[in-house]
């Protein structure tokens, strides 16, 4: 509760005095005021009267102090606030990964990063496609149309035949990690690998998350790293020779 100045409450005083019913009596010498015996009752009702009043204008003046107190402790700061389905500006999404180790000064598209962390949090939902709920692939399918018209049809086992595939030590942003889950050998789970050792899917029990791929489970069922060659088109055209995927191949 925020101080207030003394003030308001002598103000408060002043104001009740106005309304002393027994203003007009003169006073005694020792300040006391003089009043007939046949009026001692009716005093005592009126003095009541004024003791609730005064009660009342001071609940109300502490409720209305309490309220503009409460007020500003609590107005948020708007500044810090982060939804994680915006993506009004790229300041949020460059901290998170900044934090995480990303070294975002030399990452080749800013957009996929903004994408992701636009996603995360979103729960799984087998089959899903919306922000409601959404699975592996269909998170996957999802950042790479709308940043790069790049559509996949199917789930993770047909995504994995229209890939070509790359070592494991050659990823770089954009990629796709394969896993297995419940069959060995059987592509059940795909991924966006970002950098830093770092990938970005949609898990069972979990929606959209960041991952290590050193983590034991993506050690144990990982199957095969694999690039889009449309999009290995689509980064030569907007970084020529400063992509990092043409001097792998140079």
């Amino acid at each position: 509760m925020t101080v207030r100045d003394c003030s308001d409450f002598t103000a408060l005083n002043d104001f009740v005095m106005k309304f002393d019913f027994f203003s007009n009596f003169p006073p005694k010498s020792d300040g006391m005021r003089v009043m007939h015996p046949e009026l001692h009752s009716g005093f005592q009702l009126f003095d009541s009267y004024r003791v609730v009043f005064f009660l009342f204008l001071f609940f109300l003046f502490s409720t209305s102090i309490f309220a503009q107190g409460k007020s500003k402790n609590l107005e948020p700061d708007l500044t810090h606030k982060i939804s994680k389905h915006s993506t009004d500006s790229i300041l949020p999404a460059v901290k998170f990964f900044s934090d995480k180790g990303f070294k975002m000064d030399s990452v080749v598209d800013i957009e996929l990063y903004k994408t992701v962390y636009s996603w995360l949090g979103t729960r799984y939902r087998y089959a899903g496609f919306s922000r409601k709920g959404i699975d592996c692939s269909g998170f996957v399918r999802k950042v790479l149309d709308s940043l790069y018209n790049i559509k996949f049809m199917g789930g993770s086992a047909n995504m994995a035949k229209e890939i070509e595939r790359i070592e494991k030590s050659d990823l770089k942003e954009g990629d796709l990690v394969f896993f297995w889950n419940r069959r060995k050998g059987l592509v059940s789970h795909v991924s966006i690998y970002l950098g830093n050792n770092k990938i970005a899917h949609s898990a069972t029990g979990k929606g959209v998350i960041i991952s290590d791929l050193d983590e034991s489970w993506y050690v144990k069922h990982y199957l095969f790293s694999g690039r889009v060659s449309k999009l290995q088109e689509i980064y030569s055209t907007r970084y020529g020779g400063n992509n990092p995927r043409i001097l792998l191949k140079q």
